[in-house]
């Protein structure tokens, strides 16, 4: 299959859990890894 690169925003890691949690790549992890499973 195709080649995707998910990562972390290109930032400082926050300090606040909300900031934290916008910050981790999980959404798009899952988003990738449908569209990997849909080719």
């Amino acid at each position: 299959g195709p080649v995707m690169r998910v990562a972390s925003l290109d930032m400082a890691v926050p300090f606040s859990p909300p900031l934290e949690q916008a910050f981790l790549p999980v959404q798009r992890l899952k988003e990738k890894i449908e569209k990997l499973r849909a080719y």
